[in-house]
């Protein structure tokens, strides 16, 4: 995945390996590139089209003459060393032959930016891979635009679609350098990676300053409420439900009792639209796809440090006579908000690093249980291997203090509760490291022992 942090460009490494596959080959190549606004898009095509001959092309609003004239530009700027008026196209198909010629004399990359704002009845880029007119062309044609606003639309064959999306943790490592390991993680708590936020921060200032800076300062780049940048309308309730949420994980009987949303059902159905426009989501235990047991979070960044921190406080924010307000709002509930973060970037290494746990992991989740009467504790993280010869069971503790073997055994005692494939393993995750006795029972044990130093720069 990727960011531009003082001009530099970071990551993306598995999509960047996508695209250049594709430009590898011969003839006609076509790819979808779809990520929400501000993911990266725009900035991962620009990374790959370097060194290339490629013609990138934004489409505009406006309808088929304003895009043609628009493309004729684009070609012109790109071919023909910037001058603006030398080729103009009377349509699509016109432009798509004098590529396809041009293609005769070396591959061609052509980028079409933000083509979902085509209706998809009368979208003539579409019309035109259909017509056929790439077919002999060396040509690789790259669409780009929201998730499922392309992807989803008639073409001969089916496209090589990449999702772009947030950045990994160890990508924001690399990104800022000069930060500890607890100061990239608070970083990423705050972020969950989204590479527009995270290009707000200023890697010489400290993480509360800019949180400061950017959440609690009326004219800051984050203070807006996350709702706002939805299309929901008439927002009261949904704000009582994700306040509901806060930053931790709850069962759809909390969250109705807490929001005084009435009823499961109603509460559902908001919380149904939330999921769609990418704020919450709904997990459910490890081992039980059609579980009624499911649970729910705030799955959006940006939305969940404003429901944990910053809603209720909009009054000290508009009005704030003091100039740092991180300390009074934020900083005593900070290290338990990153607690939470920790487990998805626990998982995250997990799924990176093969070798250091000496299995491929196949399906992944959370597990928690109840005998009917009372809880059977929760643990953050079961992972089969691919083949099921062996399933890992994990706890994240970010805590300043080292994990000892008292963690291990009520794990261990955890996953006798748990139906798993294969041969129970574990792994313990810790902020600051382990006890010896803990670390001589799992060299003798197969015990796998992770730190948040490891995590970072193993």
């Amino acid at each position: 995945m990727e960011i531009y942090l003082n001009g530099r460009f970071f990551g993306r490494e598995r999509e960047l390996g996508r695209l250049e596959s594709l430009y590898a080959t011969r003839g006609f190549a076509l790819a979808v590139v779809e990520g929400p606004a501000g993911s990266g898009r725009t900035a991962l095509m620009r990374e790959f089209c370097k060194g290339k001959k490629a013609i990138p092309f934004t489409a505009v609003e406006g309808g088929r003459e304003r895009n043609l004239d628009a493309l004729s530009v684009a070609v012109s700027k790109s071919l023909y060393k910037g001058l603006r008026s030398l080729v103009h196209f009377s349509s699509f198909a016109d432009a798509a032959g004098f590529i396809a010629k041009l293609s005769e004399n070396g591959r061609i990359v052509v980028v079409v930016d933000r083509c979902d704002v085509f209706p998809e009845d009368d979208d003539p880029i579409a019309e035109t891979i259909r017509s056929g007119a790439f077919n002999r062309a060396d040509v690789m044609l790259v669409l780009v635009g929201d998730p499922g606003g392309v992807s989803g639309r008639r073409y001969p064959s089916r496209p090589a679609v990449i999702e772009v999306g947030r950045l990994r943790f160890s990508e924001v490592v690399q990104a800022f350098p000069g930060l500890s390991g607890t100061e990239v993680m608070d970083l990423y708590a705050v972020t969950g990676g989204d590479p527009a936020m995270l290009s707000m921060f200023d890697p010489g200032t400290s993480v509360p300053e800019d949180i400061d800076r950017l959440f609690l300062s009326p004219d800051g780049g984050l203070y807006r409420d996350p709702l706002a940048r939805t299309s929901i309308r008439s927002a009261g309730m949904y704000a009582r439900i994700l306040c509901a949420l806060g930053d931790g994980i709850r069962r759809m009987g909390d969250i109705v009792e807490e929001s005084g949303c009435g009823s499961p059902a109603a509460c559902s159905t908001y919380l149904s639209s939330l999921i769609r426009e990418g704020i919450a989501e709904r997990i459910v235990p490890y081992g039980e796809s059609g579980s009624r047991r499911s649970m729910y979070r705030i799955s959006d960044p940006a939305a969940r440090f404003w429901y944990t921190f910053v809603e209720g406080n909009q009054s000290i924010i508009d009005y704030r006579s003091e100039p740092d307000l991180f300390k009074p709002l934020v900083s005593s509930g900070l290290e338990d908000y990153v607690r939470k973060a920790f487990r998805d970037v626990c998982l995250q290494f997990m799924q990176s690093n093969h070798a250091f746990f000496d299995m491929v992991p196949g399906i992944t989740g959370m597990w928690w249980g109840s005998d009917g009467r009372r809880s059977m504790g929760r643990i953050d993280i079961v992972a089969e291997s691919d083949d099921r010869s062996q399933t890992m069971f994990c706890d994240c503790r970010y805590r300043d203090s080292p994990v000892g073997m008292s963690v291990l055994d009520e794990l261990i005692e955890k996953s006798t509760k748990v139906r798993s494939p294969g041969r129970k393993r574990y792994a313990l995750f810790s902020k600051v490291g382990f006890t010896q006795e803990l670390e001589s029972y799992a060299e003798e044990n197969d015990v796998t022992l992770v730190s948040l130093r490891d995590i970072c720069w193993y």
